[in-house]
């Protein structure tokens, strides 16, 4: 962490930070819900659009070649020219999504001057790349250090928090945003944790405690009703949470000495091993699972198997069961099969010679039976 000499002012009370978090959200709702409605437009109109060139590229022909089985070249010619919209239509969709984030922090930050939403999504666009490059270092990093035992992502997730910040307020770039937002969050990091930390049981509190008063309370109508105002509010608070966001961000950044930075390479070096102790835990639970978990399976599958086919007669004579049938279960080279061979072998002995005793008894009977006078 680099040294500043520049003093930095005190932190505002927690007070302060929701009284402005308050205003700001008044201030910049209805540019929110015009951004919101936008949103909602581009989005169907991306779906709008995906949809008619799919149907021209087959996606009928697609499920009719699906629901017959027959699998033509032209069904696969399709399908590639399917997925190549698709493709094409997500990447839209990621590209609208920041810029719309963007536009929003543009728009709360910015509420006291009255921005007109069209022109701050639009500016929005220009950030687009930043901030999918940003999402993309916050990932390995915060990932990393979620790998490495969870409480290093929980601190690199707290450090990165003013990364998007910077970059759509301050226009900085991405590493500068980095470092930048650990320098801020640094300098007063348990004011800022206990922040979010409220943040965080606030949101859990708005969304599940008036959940679980409703379903506890059994009426449907109440149920119904919820739902309905479950949604309007969960959108109402996303908002405000924004504005409290921002606030915060601008308290923290005048609280923090103007030349503070953070450094990224331990942060890095530490997702890097995170991120190798993940890979290694993946391949080897993976190794496991197949290794052991799966033969296991198997063999205890068999096992059941092999007592079903089991019968008891309630004899002493034990257990019969068709050794034909077990002997397709084991292995050819297996010692259990060799043993159940010989024994189906000396059984078929055994069998063999008490039919013909059996076969000779008969024909004893029925000679002394042909010669046996008629009695009156």
């Amino acid at each position: 962490m680099e040294k500043s000499t520049a003093k930095s002012s005190q932190f505002p009370a927690l007070k302060t930070l929701f009284s402005d978090s308050w205003e700001m959200f008044k201030g910049s709702i209805l540019n929110l819900l015009i951004l919101t409605i936008i949103s909602i437009v581009i989005y169907v109109g991306i779906f709008i659009v995906g949809l008619l060139l799919a149907l021209p590229l087959g996606a009928i022909s697609i499920f009719s070649a699906i629901q017959s089985q027959q699998l033509t070249p032209a069904f696969f010619s399709s399908l590639g020219g399917l997925g190549i919209v698709i493709g094409v239509l997500m990447i839209a969709s990621v590209i609208v999504s920041f810029a719309i984030q963007a536009a929003s922090l543009l728009v709360v930050a910015n509420y006291k001057d009255k921005p007109h939403a069209g022109q701050m999504l639009k500016k929005g666009f220009s950030f687009v790349l930043p901030l999918f490059l940003a999402s993309i270092v916050m990932g390995f990093i915060i990932s990393g250090g979620y790998f490495l035992f969870i409480i290093p992502g929980i601190l690199f997730q707290v450090a990165l928090w003013f990364v998007i910040y910077e970059i759509v307020l301050n226009n900085k770039g991405v590493l500068a945003a980095c470092r930048r937002s650990m320098g801020i969050v640094f300098a007063n990091f348990w004011s800022i944790f206990g922040r979010f930390l409220l943040l965080a049981v606030i949101l859990i509190g708005i969304s599940f405690v008036p959940s679980m008063i409703v379903g506890a309370s059994g009426s449907d109508t109440l149920q119904a009703i919820w739902s309905l105002a479950s949604t309007v509010i969960s959108v109402l608070v996303s908002w405000w949470s924004l504005s409290y966001g921002v606030t915060l961000y601008r308290q923290a950044e005048k609280a923090a000495p103007t030349t503070k930075t953070g450094r990224l390479l331990w942060p890095t070096l530490t997702a890097l091993v995170g991120w190798i102790l993940g890979i290694i835990i993946t391949v080897t639970a993976l190794w496991f699972v197949f290794t052991v978990v799966v033969p296991g399976i198997q063999a205890a599958a068999q096992n059941k198997q092999l007592q079903d086919n089991m019968q008891w007669d309630g004899t002493d004579a034990g257990q019969q069961f068709d050794p034909e049938m077990i002997l397709n279960l084991l292995p050819t080279d297996s010692p259990e099969r060799a043993e159940l061979l010989k024994e189906i072998e000396a059984m078929e002995q055994e069998n063999g010679g008490n039919m013909m005793m059996d076969n000779e008894t008969m024909m004893e009977n029925d000679s002394m039976m042909m010669y046996q006078e008629p009695t009156n």
